[in-house]
Order: structure tokens, then sequence, then C-alpha cells
């Protein structure tokens, strides 16, 4: 986001809307907004209210420029106050999202939902925030189901990768026993086949990257290891790709996380293009992907395959 993102002339105009800030919750000082702000995953993004230092917005994962438009606009309208009944339903539903509460977030998103009319602007966002709601209050019947419904209307906009990959994996998650479970796996890993066969610029590159990962490990679940491998590897040269079209080392180095696990689940620490990433991976610890104990792992497990004498 720092690097693809902030930097995008597009945003000028919000510079002086906000007070930035940027926080490492990886690090013990910031320990206390980490959990004042149930910082659960990374990245993860906040519009806060200055008079309450509440959360009147939060978005967990990556944006493209658009998104992160519509994220700045619709966290500065909660704020303000300013809105109508659905508005209203909306902005409940992303405060008991901004604090945590996704029992209480997944029933307001679904009241939410259920008020906006059908052509609402924020529909992607409300149902992206919904699914990682019921994802985390272990509701993987209502996360799957969710995703499968809400994906046709959504198949064409910048909320599929998420909506696709966010389903499969609450599917995965189902009892093997569950009647519905096969039904909705083969469902959702069709519609994130979908996504991958017809790419689009407005999705971002990381959200693409997580599809990939999301199928491979159905592939696992399957005991398909020759399927898995094919998907890993159309995942290293989706992931290649773009960072060869990365206009500054910066850029480049957000996709390094990625590129590393992936090669490492591929059983391949050996490929050339592996250094690169081991070595820009350890001078970008502050890059917002939030590798965290996992980027550590990885870059050790690399370590040790180089001094065991294999060509780095």
């Amino acid at each position: 986001m720092r690097a693809n993102v902030f930097t995008d002339k597009a945003l000028g105009r919000y510079a002086g809307q906000f007070v930035w800030l940027s926080l490492d919750v990886e690090k013990a000082e910031n320990a206390p907004y980490k959990k004042k702000y149930a910082a659960d995953a990374l990245p993860m993004f906040f519009v806060l209210d200055p008079k309450t230092e509440k959360a009147a917005l939060r978005w967990v994962g990556g944006a493209t420029v658009p998104q992160l438009q519509k994220i700045l606009a619709d966290g500065a309208a909660a704020v303000k106050g300013t809105r109508g009944k659905v508005e209203t339903a909306l902005a409940r539903a992303d405060r008991f999202y901004g604090e945590g509460a996704y029992d209480r977030a997944a029933a307001a998103y679904r009241e939410a939902i259920a008020q906006a009319p059908p052509t609402s602007p924020r529909y992607g966002r409300s149902v992206e925030s919904l699914l990682y709601s019921l994802y985390e209050t272990k509701d993987y019947a209502g996360c799957a189901k969710t995703a499968a419904d809400a994906f046709p209307r959504l198949a064409k906009t910048p909320s599929a990768a998420n909506v696709a990959a966010s389903g499969l994996s609450c599917a995965l998650e189902l009892p093997k026993e569950d009647a519905s479970r096969a039904g909705l796996v083969e469902s959702l890993v069709k519609d994130s086949r979908s996504v991958l066969a017809a790419p689009r610029r407005d999705i971002a590159p990381d959200d693409i990257s997580s599809v990939y990962e999301t199928l491979a490990s159905e592939r696992e679940e399957a005991k398909d290891e020759a399927g898995r491998k094919t998907i890993l590897q159309d995942r290293a040269r989706f992931l290649e790709a773009a960072a060869a079209r990365a206009k500054t080392p910066d850029a480049r180095a957000v996709y390094d996380s990625h590129r590393l696990g992936t090669y490492l689940d591929l059983g391949e620490p050996e490929r050339q293009r592996a250094q690169d990433v081991a070595e820009a991976f350890a001078f970008q610890r502050d890059v917002d992907e939030g590798v965290g104990e996992r980027g550590a792992e990885l870059a050790a497990e690399l370590g040790r395959a180089v001094r065991c004498g294999r060509r780095p």
C-alpha cells in the first residue's frame, strides 16, 4: 500500500482532510494500540473519530486507489454523522467492526445489507467486512454461503477476489460430514478460478495472490499434489510478473514475502529469484504487508537451505 497506492497522485486531494499515522503493531511499544483497535490482521486501516478516538471505519487487507478513495469518503461521512437510514445502519456495523465486536458486527452488516438498495456502492465493502466477521466468529457455514450468494453480484468488481477466497476458506473449515460442504467448496472453487481466468486491474495483486493460495489449500486437502503444485507455479509466475512491473524497489519488495512463501511451499528455495526476495525482505521490515513471525520463519528456512549448500 505504501509503495503502490499511497504514492498515487489521485490521493493528493485527501492529504489535508486527514491526519495520517502509521503504526507498526508488531513493536512492543505499540501493543496498547493493537489491543485498543483490535488490530488482529495486517495490513489494517482505520478512520478514527477525533472526538472519541474510536474507529468510525475499518478496512482489513490491501486496497486499490479507487477502493481507498471510497474507504476514505465513507470514513469521513461516518465521522460527520450526516447520513440517512441505510448509512446509519452501515455506520453502526462499521463501529462494531472497528471495535472487534465481530458477532455484533456480523448481525449489523446483515441488517445494513438488507436495507441497502441493489445498486449500493457500499455493497462490496459491506460483504467483505461481513465475511471477515463471520470467519472470526467461526460461523463458517454462514460465511461460505454468504460468499457464494454474493459472488455473482460482485464478480465484476474489485471485491470479487476477496469474496471468492474468503468464502472458500470458510467452506474448507466446515466439517467433512456437513451436507452443504461439498457443494459450497465446488461453487467457490469455480468462483475463485473465474477470478484468475479474467484478471482485472482494479483488483489488488495481493488479493489475487490470496486466491491462488486458497485454491492451493483446497488441492492439498483433496490430496491432489500435482494440482497443488500447478496452482503454486501459477502463483509464482503471477507474483514474478507483478514484481517485474513494479516501478521502484519498494514497490517490488511488496511481493517478496508472497514469493518467498510460494517458493518454499513448492520446495524450491533454490530458485534464482529467491535470493533477491530474502535480501529485500531483510531491508523491508516496515512494509505494510505484515509478514511478522511467518516471514521470519520463511527467511530462516531459506537461510538453512543456503547453508546446506543449495544454490540460492
